[in-house]
């Protein structure tokens, strides 16, 4: 009898002790199958239905995703949304912007892909419209990846927004002039295929805003683009920093308007071919501040007048300061110009042609101001360094060529 009390009391005892092991397990089953997610921090959008490749709507995911107020993962594929998207004091992250896509499907063209606002960040997204939603004719607004701000709520301070993708666009990152954006970080962002601009910022007073790490390359030189980055509306102290601007043609590269102590540690043009005459790679208008490394390589020129920078007006007599000047090949078009576009290539009659001896070549210069510019404008440079892949045929530059009334200072030397 001993014996067999024992033994009950010892079977109590595992049975007990195993039912406390499934009370313990079966949150975490549950939990697993619950449509928060993984745990309490984020959601995915397909816990609301979303389907990748699928190529249906998505757009309702991923409201009811972002109305839990957690952040978002947007998982590998891509992704359909029949309206804008709108981020405000959150998170949405996807794998990467090489496999994770989301594609706008709508008439509207001034709906962008996503608004972003408040304090927020999205990260590893490719963004993207339909190739045949293009016209090519896009103007400011429209066809927009990704909006910043608008007139309820800006962006601010400590949001970012990190390796993205951009392709088939009218403009990559929009922020119109009734919005915000201050201390904002902009890396890693590669825009292909645009319309209008990559980069248009509108709004006025931003400050302690950084870009970082941009690549902007439309790839086939058949659209007309306006400008690669526009810095307007006004801004203090922004941080640009290794910005990459190639194989297009437009009016402008880099525009910065009402822009004072900007800080640019390395702008790059590259197979980048002004479309209009009297125009610049760079235009600067009561802008101030420093350039590291300005360079321009392979580009095409193909209008009378153009220059490497262009002033307009200074409002209180405005400095800009470079640290190095390179220019390599002027005139000498990038590979995939030569290889795409023999309508060009006939303007240079014939390739045998590249260079300075060309009309087009002869009229560009380094630095030029407006002719009715107002305000008197500075320039001082350190270094300048000038190579042509014709060094027998053609004159090296031994001072800057400029054309314009403005003051220009060599850093150590005299004024030139």
């Amino acid at each position: 009898m001993l014996i067999k009390n024992f033994l009950n009391k010892r079977l109590l005892t595992v049975v007990l002790c195993l039912a406390l092991l499934l009370c313990a397990l079966v949150p975490l089953t549950l939990l697993a199958d619950d449509v928060t997610g993984i745990d309490d921090g984020f959601v995915s959008v397909e816990d609301f239905g979303a389907t990748p490749n699928d190529n249906k709507d998505d757009y309702q995911a991923f409201k009811s995703a972002l109305a839990t107020g957690k952040n978002v993962y947007v998982p590998d594929g891509r992704f359909v949304v029949s309206d804008t998207i709108v981020v405000e004091d959150a998170s949405v992250f996807g794998l990467t912007s090489g496999v994770t896509f989301i594609r706008g499907d709508f008439d509207d063209k001034s709906k962008p892909i996503m608004i972003i606002k408040g304090k927020s960040n999205v990260s590893d997204i490719a963004f993207i419209y339909q190739n045949t939603d293009i016209a090519a004719d896009e103007k400011q607004g429209e066809r927009v990846g990704i909006q910043i701000g608008d007139n309820a709520r800006g962006l601010e301070a400590g949001s970012v927004l990190s390796n993205l993708h951009f392709n088939y666009v009218g403009t990559a990152i929009y922020c119109p002039k009734d919005s915000s954006c201050n201390g904002v970080l902009f890396d890693t962002i590669e825009i292909a295929q645009f319309c209008y601009r990559g980069v248009d910022m509108q709004c006025e007073n931003r400050k302690g805003n950084t870009y970082s790490n941009f690549y902007l390359n439309d790839g086939n030189y058949y659209k007309l683009l306006n400008a690669g980055f526009a810095l307007e509306g006004s801004e203090y102290g922004p941080v640009l920093n290794q910005i990459n601007i190639e194989h297009s043609v437009a009016l402008y590269g880099l525009i910065l308007r009402n822009v004072k102590n900007f800080n640019i540690s390395s702008i790059h043009f590259e197979g980048w071919t002004i479309s209009q005459n009297d125009m610049g790679f760079v235009f600067a208008e009561n802008s101030s501040g420093y350039f590291g490394n300005l360079t321009h390589i392979l580009n095409f020129i193909r209008c009378y007048n153009t220059s490497l920078i262009r002033m307009g007006d200074s409002q209180n007599g405005d400095v800009i300061k470079i640290g190095n000047i390179n220019l390599r090949g002027v005139n000498q078009p990038h590979d995939t110009l030569i290889a795409i576009r023999e309508d060009l290539m006939a303007e240079l009659g014939g390739l045998e042609n590249r260079g300075l001896k060309t009309p087009q070549s002869k009229t560009f210069v380094v630095f030029e101001r407006d002719k009715n510019a107002k305000g008197d404008y500075k320039i001082s440079y350190e270094n300048y360094a000038f190579y042509s892949y014709h060094n027998n045929e053609f004159d090296f530059w031994n001072s800057l060529p400029t054309r314009g009334s403005f003051k220009l200072t060599k850093v150590g030397g005299v004024a030139e």
